[in-house]
């Protein structure tokens, strides 16, 4: 069994095939798309793009009028997953960016328990000479 494969034509080709197509007297066009292999209901839906200015000519190498259903089904889900993914890569960085700001605090409060436990202690005072006149007198009032 053959495979039949639909032609794809870009929309200068279009374009190029309803300029001719209107030069054919009117009993005969139906004969010119025969011999393209195209239906007469394309080429007027054709016609009908083209005055509606959904038909107009390209630079682009390939280009076409527009997405089958299924094409655009399957634009849509990749659409979504961009979506997605772009939504998660947004949430991951910032995710990166608060661990490293906690890394950086960490580290300083590392660094400061550090210097704190490798510095001597402080001196203690000496015991006050209790002979000293004026010692214990404020807080001692016996």
């Amino acid at each position: 069994m053959t495979k039949h494969s639909r032609q794809r034509l870009t929309i200068n080709e279009k374009l190029a095939i309803l300029d001719e197509y209107n030069l054919v007297p009117r009993g005969q066009r139906a004969l010119f798309c025969r011999e393209r292999g195209l239906s007469i209901s394309a080429v007027q839906d054709w016609q009908k793009k083209r005055r509606d200015g959904r038909l107009t000519p390209t630079d682009k190498k390939e280009s076409r009028t527009a997405l089958t259903r299924a094409e655009r089904v399957e634009y849509e889900q990749q659409r979504q997953k961009i979506a997605d993914l772009e939504a998660r890569l947004e949430q991951s960085e910032n995710a990166v960016e608060i661990l490293g700001k906690a890394s950086a605090l960490l580290e300083t409060l590392t660094k400061s328990a550090a210097t704190k436990q490798s510095r001597p202690a402080a001196a203690q005072d000496p015991k006050p000479n209790e002979s000293e006149p004026g010692w214990g007198k404020r807080f001692n009032r016996s």
